[in-house]
């Protein structure tokens, strides 16, 4: 039988040469099956946020990173998205992104999302101070309350989400238009009513604020907003650089 001094993985305690220990044997944890930190900055198990990256610290601490994504799809034009975000008050909160002139993306890109696979997440990053903050997250997910009507309609070249309730997270309105020639795809997302959770503005757009559409697969449609047209205590509203 081990004694006390015997390194045994797995056992919640740190002996001899282990560097870790959670108390499992189990990979993706930041603490590896033989009780060894993961390298710093290695992945670790996803949170299912598609907002956030999950990456290891030197501490082996799964840290979850609000950071946008640097392989998006952009626009094959300056200009061709647009951003805004309004604070209305009293139910009436709305932001809307609209992705437009993008590279050839075929419409099987896009899975089957009335099914799940994938989740779309939009997120908006607001850059200021060498980092990022998240300041707006939501999910458009195939299980959304639609009012017992099917929430993803497939057309012939996109995919359309209708969801005049907005729950959970206000989406009301999404669709992925496949494009086989450069300059036909586009994305969109409308939020507005109660369910919003819009973030204080004015944002700090120090040096800029950057918009994507993010799926679980791993797919991802952005835009980077540095210059705004307008940015106050009411009203973000920007195109893209």
């Amino acid at each position: 039988m081990p004694s006390s001094c015997t390194a045994v993985c797995g056992d919640s305690r740190i002996v001899g040469g282990e560097q870790c220990d959670d108390g499992n044997t189990a990979a993706g944890d930041c603490c590896s099956a033989t009780c060894q930190l993961d390298a710093a900055g290695s992945p670790c198990a996803d949170d299912g946020n598609a907002c956030s990256t999950e990456v290891c610290g030197a501490t082996g601490v799964c840290q979850h990173l609000f950071e946008p994504d640097p392989t998006c799809l952009l626009p094959i034009e300056p200009g061709k998205a647009q951003l805004k975000v309004q604070a209305r008050g009293a139910g009436k909160d709305q932001a809307q992104f609209k992705w437009t002139k993008g590279p050839a993306v075929s419409k099987a890109t896009f899975g089957t999302p009335s099914a799940g696979t994938p989740n779309y997440w939009f997120c908006v990053y607001d850059e200021s101070g060498g980092g990022s903050i998240l300041a707006l997250g939501a999910t458009a997910s195939a299980d959304a309350d639609c009012s017992d009507k099917v929430c993803w309609v497939e057309k012939r070249s996109s995919w359309q989400l209708k969801n005049k309730a907005g729950a959970p997270n206000g989406i009301v309105a999404m669709k992925l238009q496949a494009g086989l020639e450069a300059g036909k795809s586009k994305v969109q997302v409308t939020m507005k009513g109660s369910f919003v959770e819009l973030p204080s503005l004015p944002l700090a757009n120090d040096p800029r604020v950057i918009a994507q559409l993010r799926a679980s697969d791993g797919q991802c449609y952005g835009a980077t907003f540095s210059t705004p047209n307008t940015n106050d205590g009411t009203l973000y509203k920007a195109k893209s650089d």
